[in-house]
């Protein structure tokens, strides 16, 4: 009986740390249109959003062109996500690519890039 009273201690105190560890938390998917083409688009789209504070991950699907963050919203939201692929040169949705980062990036990363 005395082990019953340190277990249900550790059930009830695991649940409260799941419970922060989840809150607040989305994920949003955010289509990138055609910007995004090959290998080196996905690692420089996904550092530049991960970097921002809340953010836990980000995964562009080169493929469907589709980001999927996930992220704190009570750190940062999709707006902000959003402006972080725009200032990287690619389009977010319906937000287009900074267009002086977009001509800064190797050619076949630019919107009408032939990829790799």
């Amino acid at each position: 009986m005395k082990n019953i009273a340190p277990f249900t201690l550790s059930i009830i105190l695991t649940f409260l740390v799941s419970l922060n560890v989840f809150a607040g938390t989305e994920t949003e998917t955010i289509k990138i249109q055609t910007d995004a083409v090959c290998g080196h688009c996905k690692e420089r789209i996904e550092a530049n959003v991960v970097k921002l504070k809340g953010v836990k991950s980000a995964v562009l699907d080169v493929k469907t062109k589709v980001l999927t963050v996930t992220y704190n919203k009570e750190k940062v939201d999709a707006a902000a996500i959003k402006k972080a692929v725009t200032e990287t040169g690619y389009s977010a949705d319906e937000l287009p690519g900074n267009d002086k980062t977009r001509t800064s990036l190797p050619h076949c990363c630019q919107k009408d890039g032939h990829g790799h």
